[in-house]
């Protein structure tokens, strides 16, 4: 797409890769939007909320929530490397809530 780069990857467990992404005049088609314009803290908020329903289940389910192969396993590994990468969700929510207040 044009505009869009990936100046670094960082391999890690979850089966995609996490990287820096910069966007450059990148112009998104209204097909491929994740909400409406100016809705990316909702969006945002109900990613961290998903998160949190996913850790819920590994607990929920102890053991079996671990055992590869799993759905819930499966889940926890896609999610779980994001939320180290990002750093606490409470801090997020601070951050993301500060930059919309303007703080």
């Amino acid at each position: 797409m044009p505009g869009l780069s990936v100046p670094e990857s960082i391999n890690v467990v979850a089966p995609h890769v996490i990287g820096t992404v910069a966007f450059d005049n990148c112009r998104v088609p209204a097909s491929q939007l994740l909400g409406k314009p100016g809705e990316g803290f909702k969006v945002a908020m109900a990613t961290l909320d998903v998160m949190r329903v996913i850790d819920s289940a590994v607990q929920l389910f102890g053991g079996l929530g671990v055992t590869v192969g799993s759905t819930v396993e499966q889940l926890y590994r896609e999610i779980r490397p994001l939320r180290i990468y990002e750093g606490a969700s409470e801090i997020q929510k601070l951050i993301i809530g500060g930059q919309v207040l303007g703080k």
